[in-house]
């Protein structure tokens, strides 16, 4: 297991340590196609009652400098969002 990373439980992900960690690879890899076992981990989903959030980064521009709120520079985008 990584250092950090979320163990799994027995009724799926432990989501109260993220990064949510890849299990180990279950299949068999040998030279032989016949031989090999694929193996596909478990897709990570968001939970049914989980909020849609969005989080926008930027680079060096202050809180009032974009146009959306109050600043000099346009941003029609951001506006758009906000």
């Amino acid at each position: 297991m990584l250092l950090g990373s979320a163990p799994l439980t027995g009724q799926g992900l432990d989501r109260t340590i993220l990064p949510i960690v890849t299990p180990e690879y279950q299949g068999k890899i040998v030279p032989s196609r016949e031989e090999a076992v694929p193996y596909w981990p478990p897709l990570v989903q968001a939970l049914a009652d989980a909020p849609n959030v969005l989080l926008v980064m930027t680079d060096d521009v202050g809180f009032s400098a974009a146009g959306t709120f109050g600043g000099p520079v346009p941003m029609l985008n951001l506006d758009r969002l906000a």
